[in-house]
């Protein structure tokens, strides 16, 4: 066992020479002595042999007291070379001492400049650490992982929490970023208290934090607000206004789950009256008056609205000022609500888009109707250029369009229908709401209103009680539906299934009776093949009712045309009929002067006779403003004449005469008279043209 330990720096005394241990700290100089040699050195002993278990390494080391213990006289023998040669040696000890020191203490690099620690409170308890700046900051703990946890819950230093961790995405050339940053690209309605814990009797209130993630989401630049998974409670519907524009694409919070698991709940089983939008908005789970803004990935069950958007319910005006345009409503899963999703439309309700939907089991599924207070009730605008793709289905009613016009429902529905005629749909726990137009009693698809005009509807309708009820004008179906459940109180402008025909209940009904493929130019009934109708194209008519003048107007058609069937029915011996026609002004030109053109042609089978007696008309329409019904002029009318072999001869005409409607400008009542013979059908064939205020 060693006991001995020699030097070789140079000490002035023996007290001036200690021992060490591994951290430094003196070793008692009880254990030791110290013998120095003639010139320099010397030799460090204990009396007993340290042990490997108390020191695992022992140091030698000089330690001179940081005085000056010499005294130099002016005169005398005192001042002699030994004395200051031992001064001196003693001063050399210190500084060695003291470079020891400094060499063990923290060093910047050259051109940095020095810091400081913080205050001893500041450090008790903690260690030192460094933010991102560079500088020290104490970290509690002994620097074990509960300090650093510790640090990374600080979230009010801007120096801890998430700012101490970043975030690297492991592709090549990724560039990092702290976490706090990454984490600040959404706002998590948990980090506000939201818990989706619902169990079907108790579990947290969600609407106060999701609310206040909103209002976060909206002071960090409309930053979209993400929804956890589970069944989140809601006392009180979601709420969000904003005032945006489709021209300047100003940033909207929007909501994001996480697909079908994410399900928002109102816990409200009863039926909604879709007439009432105070009561829709106060049993809805969101209630979205926002132009711009998404509605992503969401479920909706048990609520009397699924979504509600209308007016701002916060600073309600009358007539309302808000517009909800441009807005995303995709991926959502609504079920089990009084209605699915109605809009109220207040000033403006355009360019939204609904994307893959599911909505089942509702009492309505979609609604659409005017704000209560809004200036265009009754009218065709602003609620339009809305487009719907999803599938609807076990639904009392799967759409009901009350007011919007130019709208695209491209939906499939189904299962519309109970086990009888009358009864709820599979898994529908409502009645049958009320009001329904025309009588309904059953489930179906499609109601589209009176005031509901110019929308395009298509896709697959398959075991609904009624398919389609239309009271609206110029509405286009395309699809798979069943004729014999279409009921149309106003004729459509299209009606396209495959190689079916339809009934009608009024005058201005469409396809009926001939099953061929509709826009073949031949048909056949009861034998008789009625003519072609392709010179009425307007290629082969010329210019002569194409372009004209009317004061300082002028017209030309832009190529267009649409041939329709009208079926006009029985006629007795000199019977006379108005026939409701839709003139070819289209949609896009209702806001300014244009004409329409119709040409066409009618053929009645003369009762028991096996023949056909025709007529061709050509009406010129000028529409000179919109929604007008008085400035509506009709031009160059031929009538009677009875064309084709066999047609029963010029003896018999029918007389057609062309009157503008009394009550909608769109509309032309021809008046249709039988000569003195039956019929048991008679049919218009309609082409329509258009014409827009063009300089020649």
């Amino acid at each position: 066992m060693t006991t001995s330990f020699g030097f070789d720096f140079k000490a002035t005394a023996a007290g001036e020479v200690i021992a060490v241990d591994q951290s430094g700290a003196p070793i008692s100089a009880a254990l030791y002595s110290v013998t120095l040699d003639s010139d320099e050195g010397g030799t460090l002993t204990f009396s007993v042999a340290p042990l490997l278990s108390d020191y695992s390494e022992i140091y030698v080391v000089g330690d001179p007291a940081l005085t000056q213990p010499s005294d130099f006289d002016n005169a005398g023998p005192s001042f002699n070379p030994a004395a200051l040669t031992k001064a001196l040696d003693r001063a050399a000890a210190r500084d060695l001492k003291q470079q020891r020191e400094i060499d063990r203490g923290f060093k910047v690099p050259f051109g940095e400049s020095g810091f400081m620690v913080p205050r001893a409170d500041d450090r008790a308890n903690a260690f030192l650490s460094f933010g991102p700046d560079g500088n020290p900051v104490m970290s509690s703990g002994t620097g074990a992982d509960a300090g650093l946890r510790g640090d990374l819950g600080a979230a009010a230093d801007p120096g801890k929490g998430a700012a101490l961790v970043w975030y690297v995405p492991p592709e090549a050339a990724a560039i990092g970023r702290p976490s706090s940053a990454k984490l600040g690209d959404f706002v998590d309605a948990r980090d506000w208290g939201a818990r989706f814990d619902w169990n079907g009797v108790m579990g947290t209130d969600n609407y106060g934090p999701i609310m206040t993630a909103i209002a976060v989401a909206k002071l960090r630049g409309g930053l979209p607000v993400m929804l956890p998974e589970g069944v989140g409670y809601l006392s009180q519907a979601i709420v969000n206004v904003a005032s945006a524009s489709y021209y300047s694409l100003t940033p909207v919070v929007s909501l994001v789950g996480r697909g079908a698991n994410t399900v928002l709940t109102r816990n409200i089983i009863t039926p909604v009256d879709i007439t009432n939008e105070a009561a829709c908005r106060a049993s809805a789970a969101i209630v979205w008056a926002a132009s711009n803004g998404i509605i992503d990935q969401l479920t909706i069950r048990d609520s009397g609205a699924g979504i509600v958007f209308t007016e701002s319910p916060t600073a309600p005006v009358n007539p309302p000022t808000t517009s909800v345009t441009m807005g995303r409503s995709r991926a959502l899963w609504i079920k089990g609500c009084g209605v699915g999703a109605i809009t109220f439309a207040p000033l403006n309700f355009y360019y939204n888009w609904f994307d893959a939907f599911h909505i089942m089991e509702c009492q309505i599924g979609i609604a659409l109707d005017w704000h209560p207070n809004s200036p265009y009730v009754g009218a065709v605008a602003n609620c339009n250029r809305n487009r719907y793709s999803g599938r609807i289905s076990r639904c009392w009613v799967a759409l009901w369009n009350k007011a919007g016009g130019t709208n695209h429902f491209d939906i499939d529905i189904e299962g519309c229908s109970g086990p009888t005629p009358g009864t709820a749909p599979s898994g529908n726990r409502y009645a049958m709401p009320s009001g329904l137009p025309g009588g309904l009693a059953v489930a179906g698809a499609v109601i589209n209103g009176a005031k509901s005009n110019l929308n395009f509807y298509r896709g697959v309708y398959e075991n609904n009680d009624f398919d389609i009820y239309n009271e609206g004008l110029q509405n286009s179906f395309v699809g798979d539906f069943d004729a014999a459940k279409c009921t149309f109180v106003k004729a459509p402008w299209r009606f396209v299934i495959p190689e079916q025909s339809i009934t009608t209940t009024g005058n201005d009904s469409a396809v009926t009776s001939l099953t061929a493929t509709p826009h073949l130019n031949t048909k056949t009934y009861q034998g008789v093949v009625v003519p072609a109708l392709t010179h009425y194209q307007l290629a082969d008519r010329g210019r002569e009712l194409v372009s004209t003048s009317f004061g300082d107007k002028h017209f030309m058609a832009n190529g267009k045309t649409h041939r329709r069937i009208v079926d006009c029915g029985a006629f007795t011996s000199g019977q006379a009929k108005v026939i409701a026609v839709q003139s070819g002004v289209s949609s896009d030109d209702y806001m300014s002067d244009s004409v329409g053109i119709l040409s066409g042609r009618l053929v009645g089978f003369v009762t028991g006779a096996g023949q056909a007696i025709a007529a061709k008309f050509d009406i010129l329409y000028l529409r000179a403003t919109n929604r007008s019904t008085t400035r509506v002029f009709l031009f160059n009318q031929v009538n009677g004449q009875a064309t084709g072999s066999g047609t029963g001869g010029s003896s018999n005409p029918f007389t057609l005469a062309a009157t503008a409607n009394g009550t909608d400008a769109r509309i032309i009542d021809l008046t249709v008279t039988a000569p003195a013979l039956a019929f048991d059908r008679v049919i218009l064939f309609i082409d329509e043209a258009q014409a827009k205020d063009k300089d020649l």
